[in-house]
């Protein structure tokens, strides 16, 4: 039995997910929670502060005591070693080796490689995303050659977006849309 819904695969990761290095274990917040990573300050390390401004003592020690976390170390319960983040940002150094990122990534593979119809809402598809951008093309080209994939792209106006799009997929079956999402779904085009 099928479920109906939209699928939603975050492919560089969650804010809501804590990472051992050592033990491999991913821990993820409940979803009334929300993002576990982020409250729990696993981002961000009061050295940081230091570096970032050095002439702002003050400023320090009062973020370091508003944020009550900051300064304690998050250790895995399995192994005692430090806990960390994984946010795979739209950057050449992006890291997506970790066997989760793989998994996600593999099922969003499947996913568009499925689906008849993609749709972007406000993604610019950077240059910098080559790892998205591999899999696009993988999942687009993985089908019968005669099959093509309706690509749809909500912007607001954003010119060099069009046109990263168009040069990536194409014009003959590329529909971007400059208005907006508010105005995409009032002209009747949500369907």
């Amino acid at each position: 039995m099928l479920s109906s819904g939209v699928r939603l695969l975050m492919l560089h990761g969650s804010a809501n997910w804590i990472y051992c290095d050592s033990c491999r274990r991913l821990y993820v917040g409940r979803s009334d929670d929300g993002k576990v990573a982020l409250r729990s300050c696993i981002y961000i390390d009061s050295d940081d502060f230091r570096v970032l401004c050095p002439d702002s003592s003050g400023v320090i020690k009062s973020i370091l005591r508003t944020v009550k976390h900051l300064g304690q170390r998050q250790e895995c319960v399995h192994c005692g070693n430090r806990l960390g983040a994984r946010i795979a940002t739209f950057s050449y150094r992006k890291e997506i080796s970790i066997p989760q990122f793989q998994t996600v990534w593999q099922q969003a593979f499947s996913v568009l490689r499925d689906s008849a119809t993609w749709l972007f809402i406000g993604y610019s598809l950077p240059d910098a995303d080559f790892e998205f951008r591999h899999l696009l093309k993988s999942a687009e080209k993985a089908q019968p050659a005669p099959t093509r994939k309706e690509i749809r792209v909500i912007l607001n106006s954003d010119c060099l977006a069009e046109l990263r799009f168009r040069r990536f997929f194409g014009n003959s079956n590329s529909h971007i849309y400059q208005c907006g999402l508010t105005d995409y779904i009032k002209g009747g085009l949500l369907g």
